[in-house]
């Protein structure tokens, strides 16, 4: 150490646990050895400032984390609700059934719900919210596009009938009369 050799042991056997250093040292020179690999950069150990953090503090993060989560579902299906009406409705049910399913397992396997773990649950309800918009929107073109033809369809349907009763019409109007 600092281009200083104090000892040169060999390795005579595998280190399990505590290694052992022999060699014929005075009881100066070991205690000297064993000071050095003790406290290699020869600095004396100065305490600046310590401090506990309480468990509570844990705590506290955990109880912020589910709040925030739970506001967040809250007005996230508030939204769909307004926003898509019955769809929204259904696509609550099912995000509702998401967390129950998702949660379950979580107690039924026995995790710890930490921080990192509530932003997990935090992003599965967003992704679920994400996949049951795209499904609202699908199904509102879908819907739109069935009521364009279903437009079409109708006024195909108008045209015939109208124009099956004028030639009905024009039929009884040239038969002469009896």
């Amino acid at each position: 150490m600092d281009s200083q050799l104090y000892s040169a042991p060999s390795i005579r056997s595998e280190i399990a646990g505590n290694g052992e250093i022999t060699g014929h040292f005075t009881v100066e020179e070991a205690q000297k050895l064993a000071a050095v690999l003790q406290n290699p950069l020869r600095a004396p150990l100065k305490v600046e400032y310590s401090y506990d953090v309480d468990p509570t503090l844990g705590k506290d993060t955990i109880r912020k984390g589910i709040s925030a989560s739970i506001w967040s579902v809250v007005l996230v299906s508030l939204f769909m609700l307004i926003y898509y009406r019955v769809a929204g409705l259904t696509a609550n049910i099912a995000l509702i059934t998401n967390i129950i399913i998702l949660l379950g397992v979580m107690c039924s396997i026995g995790t710890t719900l930490t921080l990192p773990g509530i932003a997990g649950v935090v992003l599965t309800i967003g992704m679920a919210v994400d996949a049951n918009v795209a499904d609202l929107r699908a199904a509102a073109r879908g819907t739109r596009q069935g009521q364009i033809v279903a437009r079409r369809h109708c006024r195909r349907l108008r045209a015939r009938v109208r124009h099956n009763f004028l030639i009905r019409t024009s039929r009884r109007s040239s038969r002469p009369s009896s």
